[in-house]
């Protein structure tokens, strides 16, 4: 059944982090679908594995209700959050959230400084902000966080 929750793995976060990169939206169905079926391989497994799917899946809303009420998560990565916290465990899926924002902060320091590098090659002074002033508003930009937790969730697969 191991492999079987894997393949399912690879499958719905492949499938999820490409919908949210090109689309910027993940499908209801798409994570319904996988969610039940990784319910379904966890509970003909053993009543311990669904068990620990289901404490996943909660794990995975817990970690994502926050951010999501802060508007700094999309509905859809809370759902992937869901998904993959029932296919690979909690414990799994911390580890995977950690290495997706990990590597998502990275990318947005690099963002940042390379903007930054770019304006003081115009003889503009450094600044958080996208305003002339500096006083304004701030950059505003999304990622597709989905995008990351596909790429963090087969990376811990392929450690394991």
């Amino acid at each position: 059944m191991e492999i079987a929750l894997k393949f399912a793995l690879v499958v719905y976060a492949s499938a999820a982090g490409a919908w949210d990169l090109f689309r910027r939206r993940i499908p209801n169905v798409l994570s319904l679908v996988a969610l039940a079926c990784a319910l379904s391989i966890s509970a003909m497994d053993s009543t311990r594995q669904l068990v620990f799917s289901l404490k996943g899946t909660a794990m995975g809303l817990g970690l994502g209700l926050l951010p999501f009420a802060l508007k700094i998560l999309g509905g859809g990565d809370v759902k992937v959050l869901a998904v993959l916290g029932s296919l690979v465990g909690p414990t799994a899926l911390w580890e995977i959230f950690f290495y997706a924002i990990l590597s998502l902060s990275m990318l947005g320091l690099l963002m940042l400084f390379y903007s930054n590098i770019a304006s003081i090659s115009k003889g503009q002074q450094f600044r958080l902000s996208s305003d002339k002033s500096g006083q304004g508003k701030t950059l505003k930009r999304s990622f597709p966080f989905s995008t990351f937790l596909a790429i963090a969730s087969v990376l811990v697969l392929l450690k394991s």
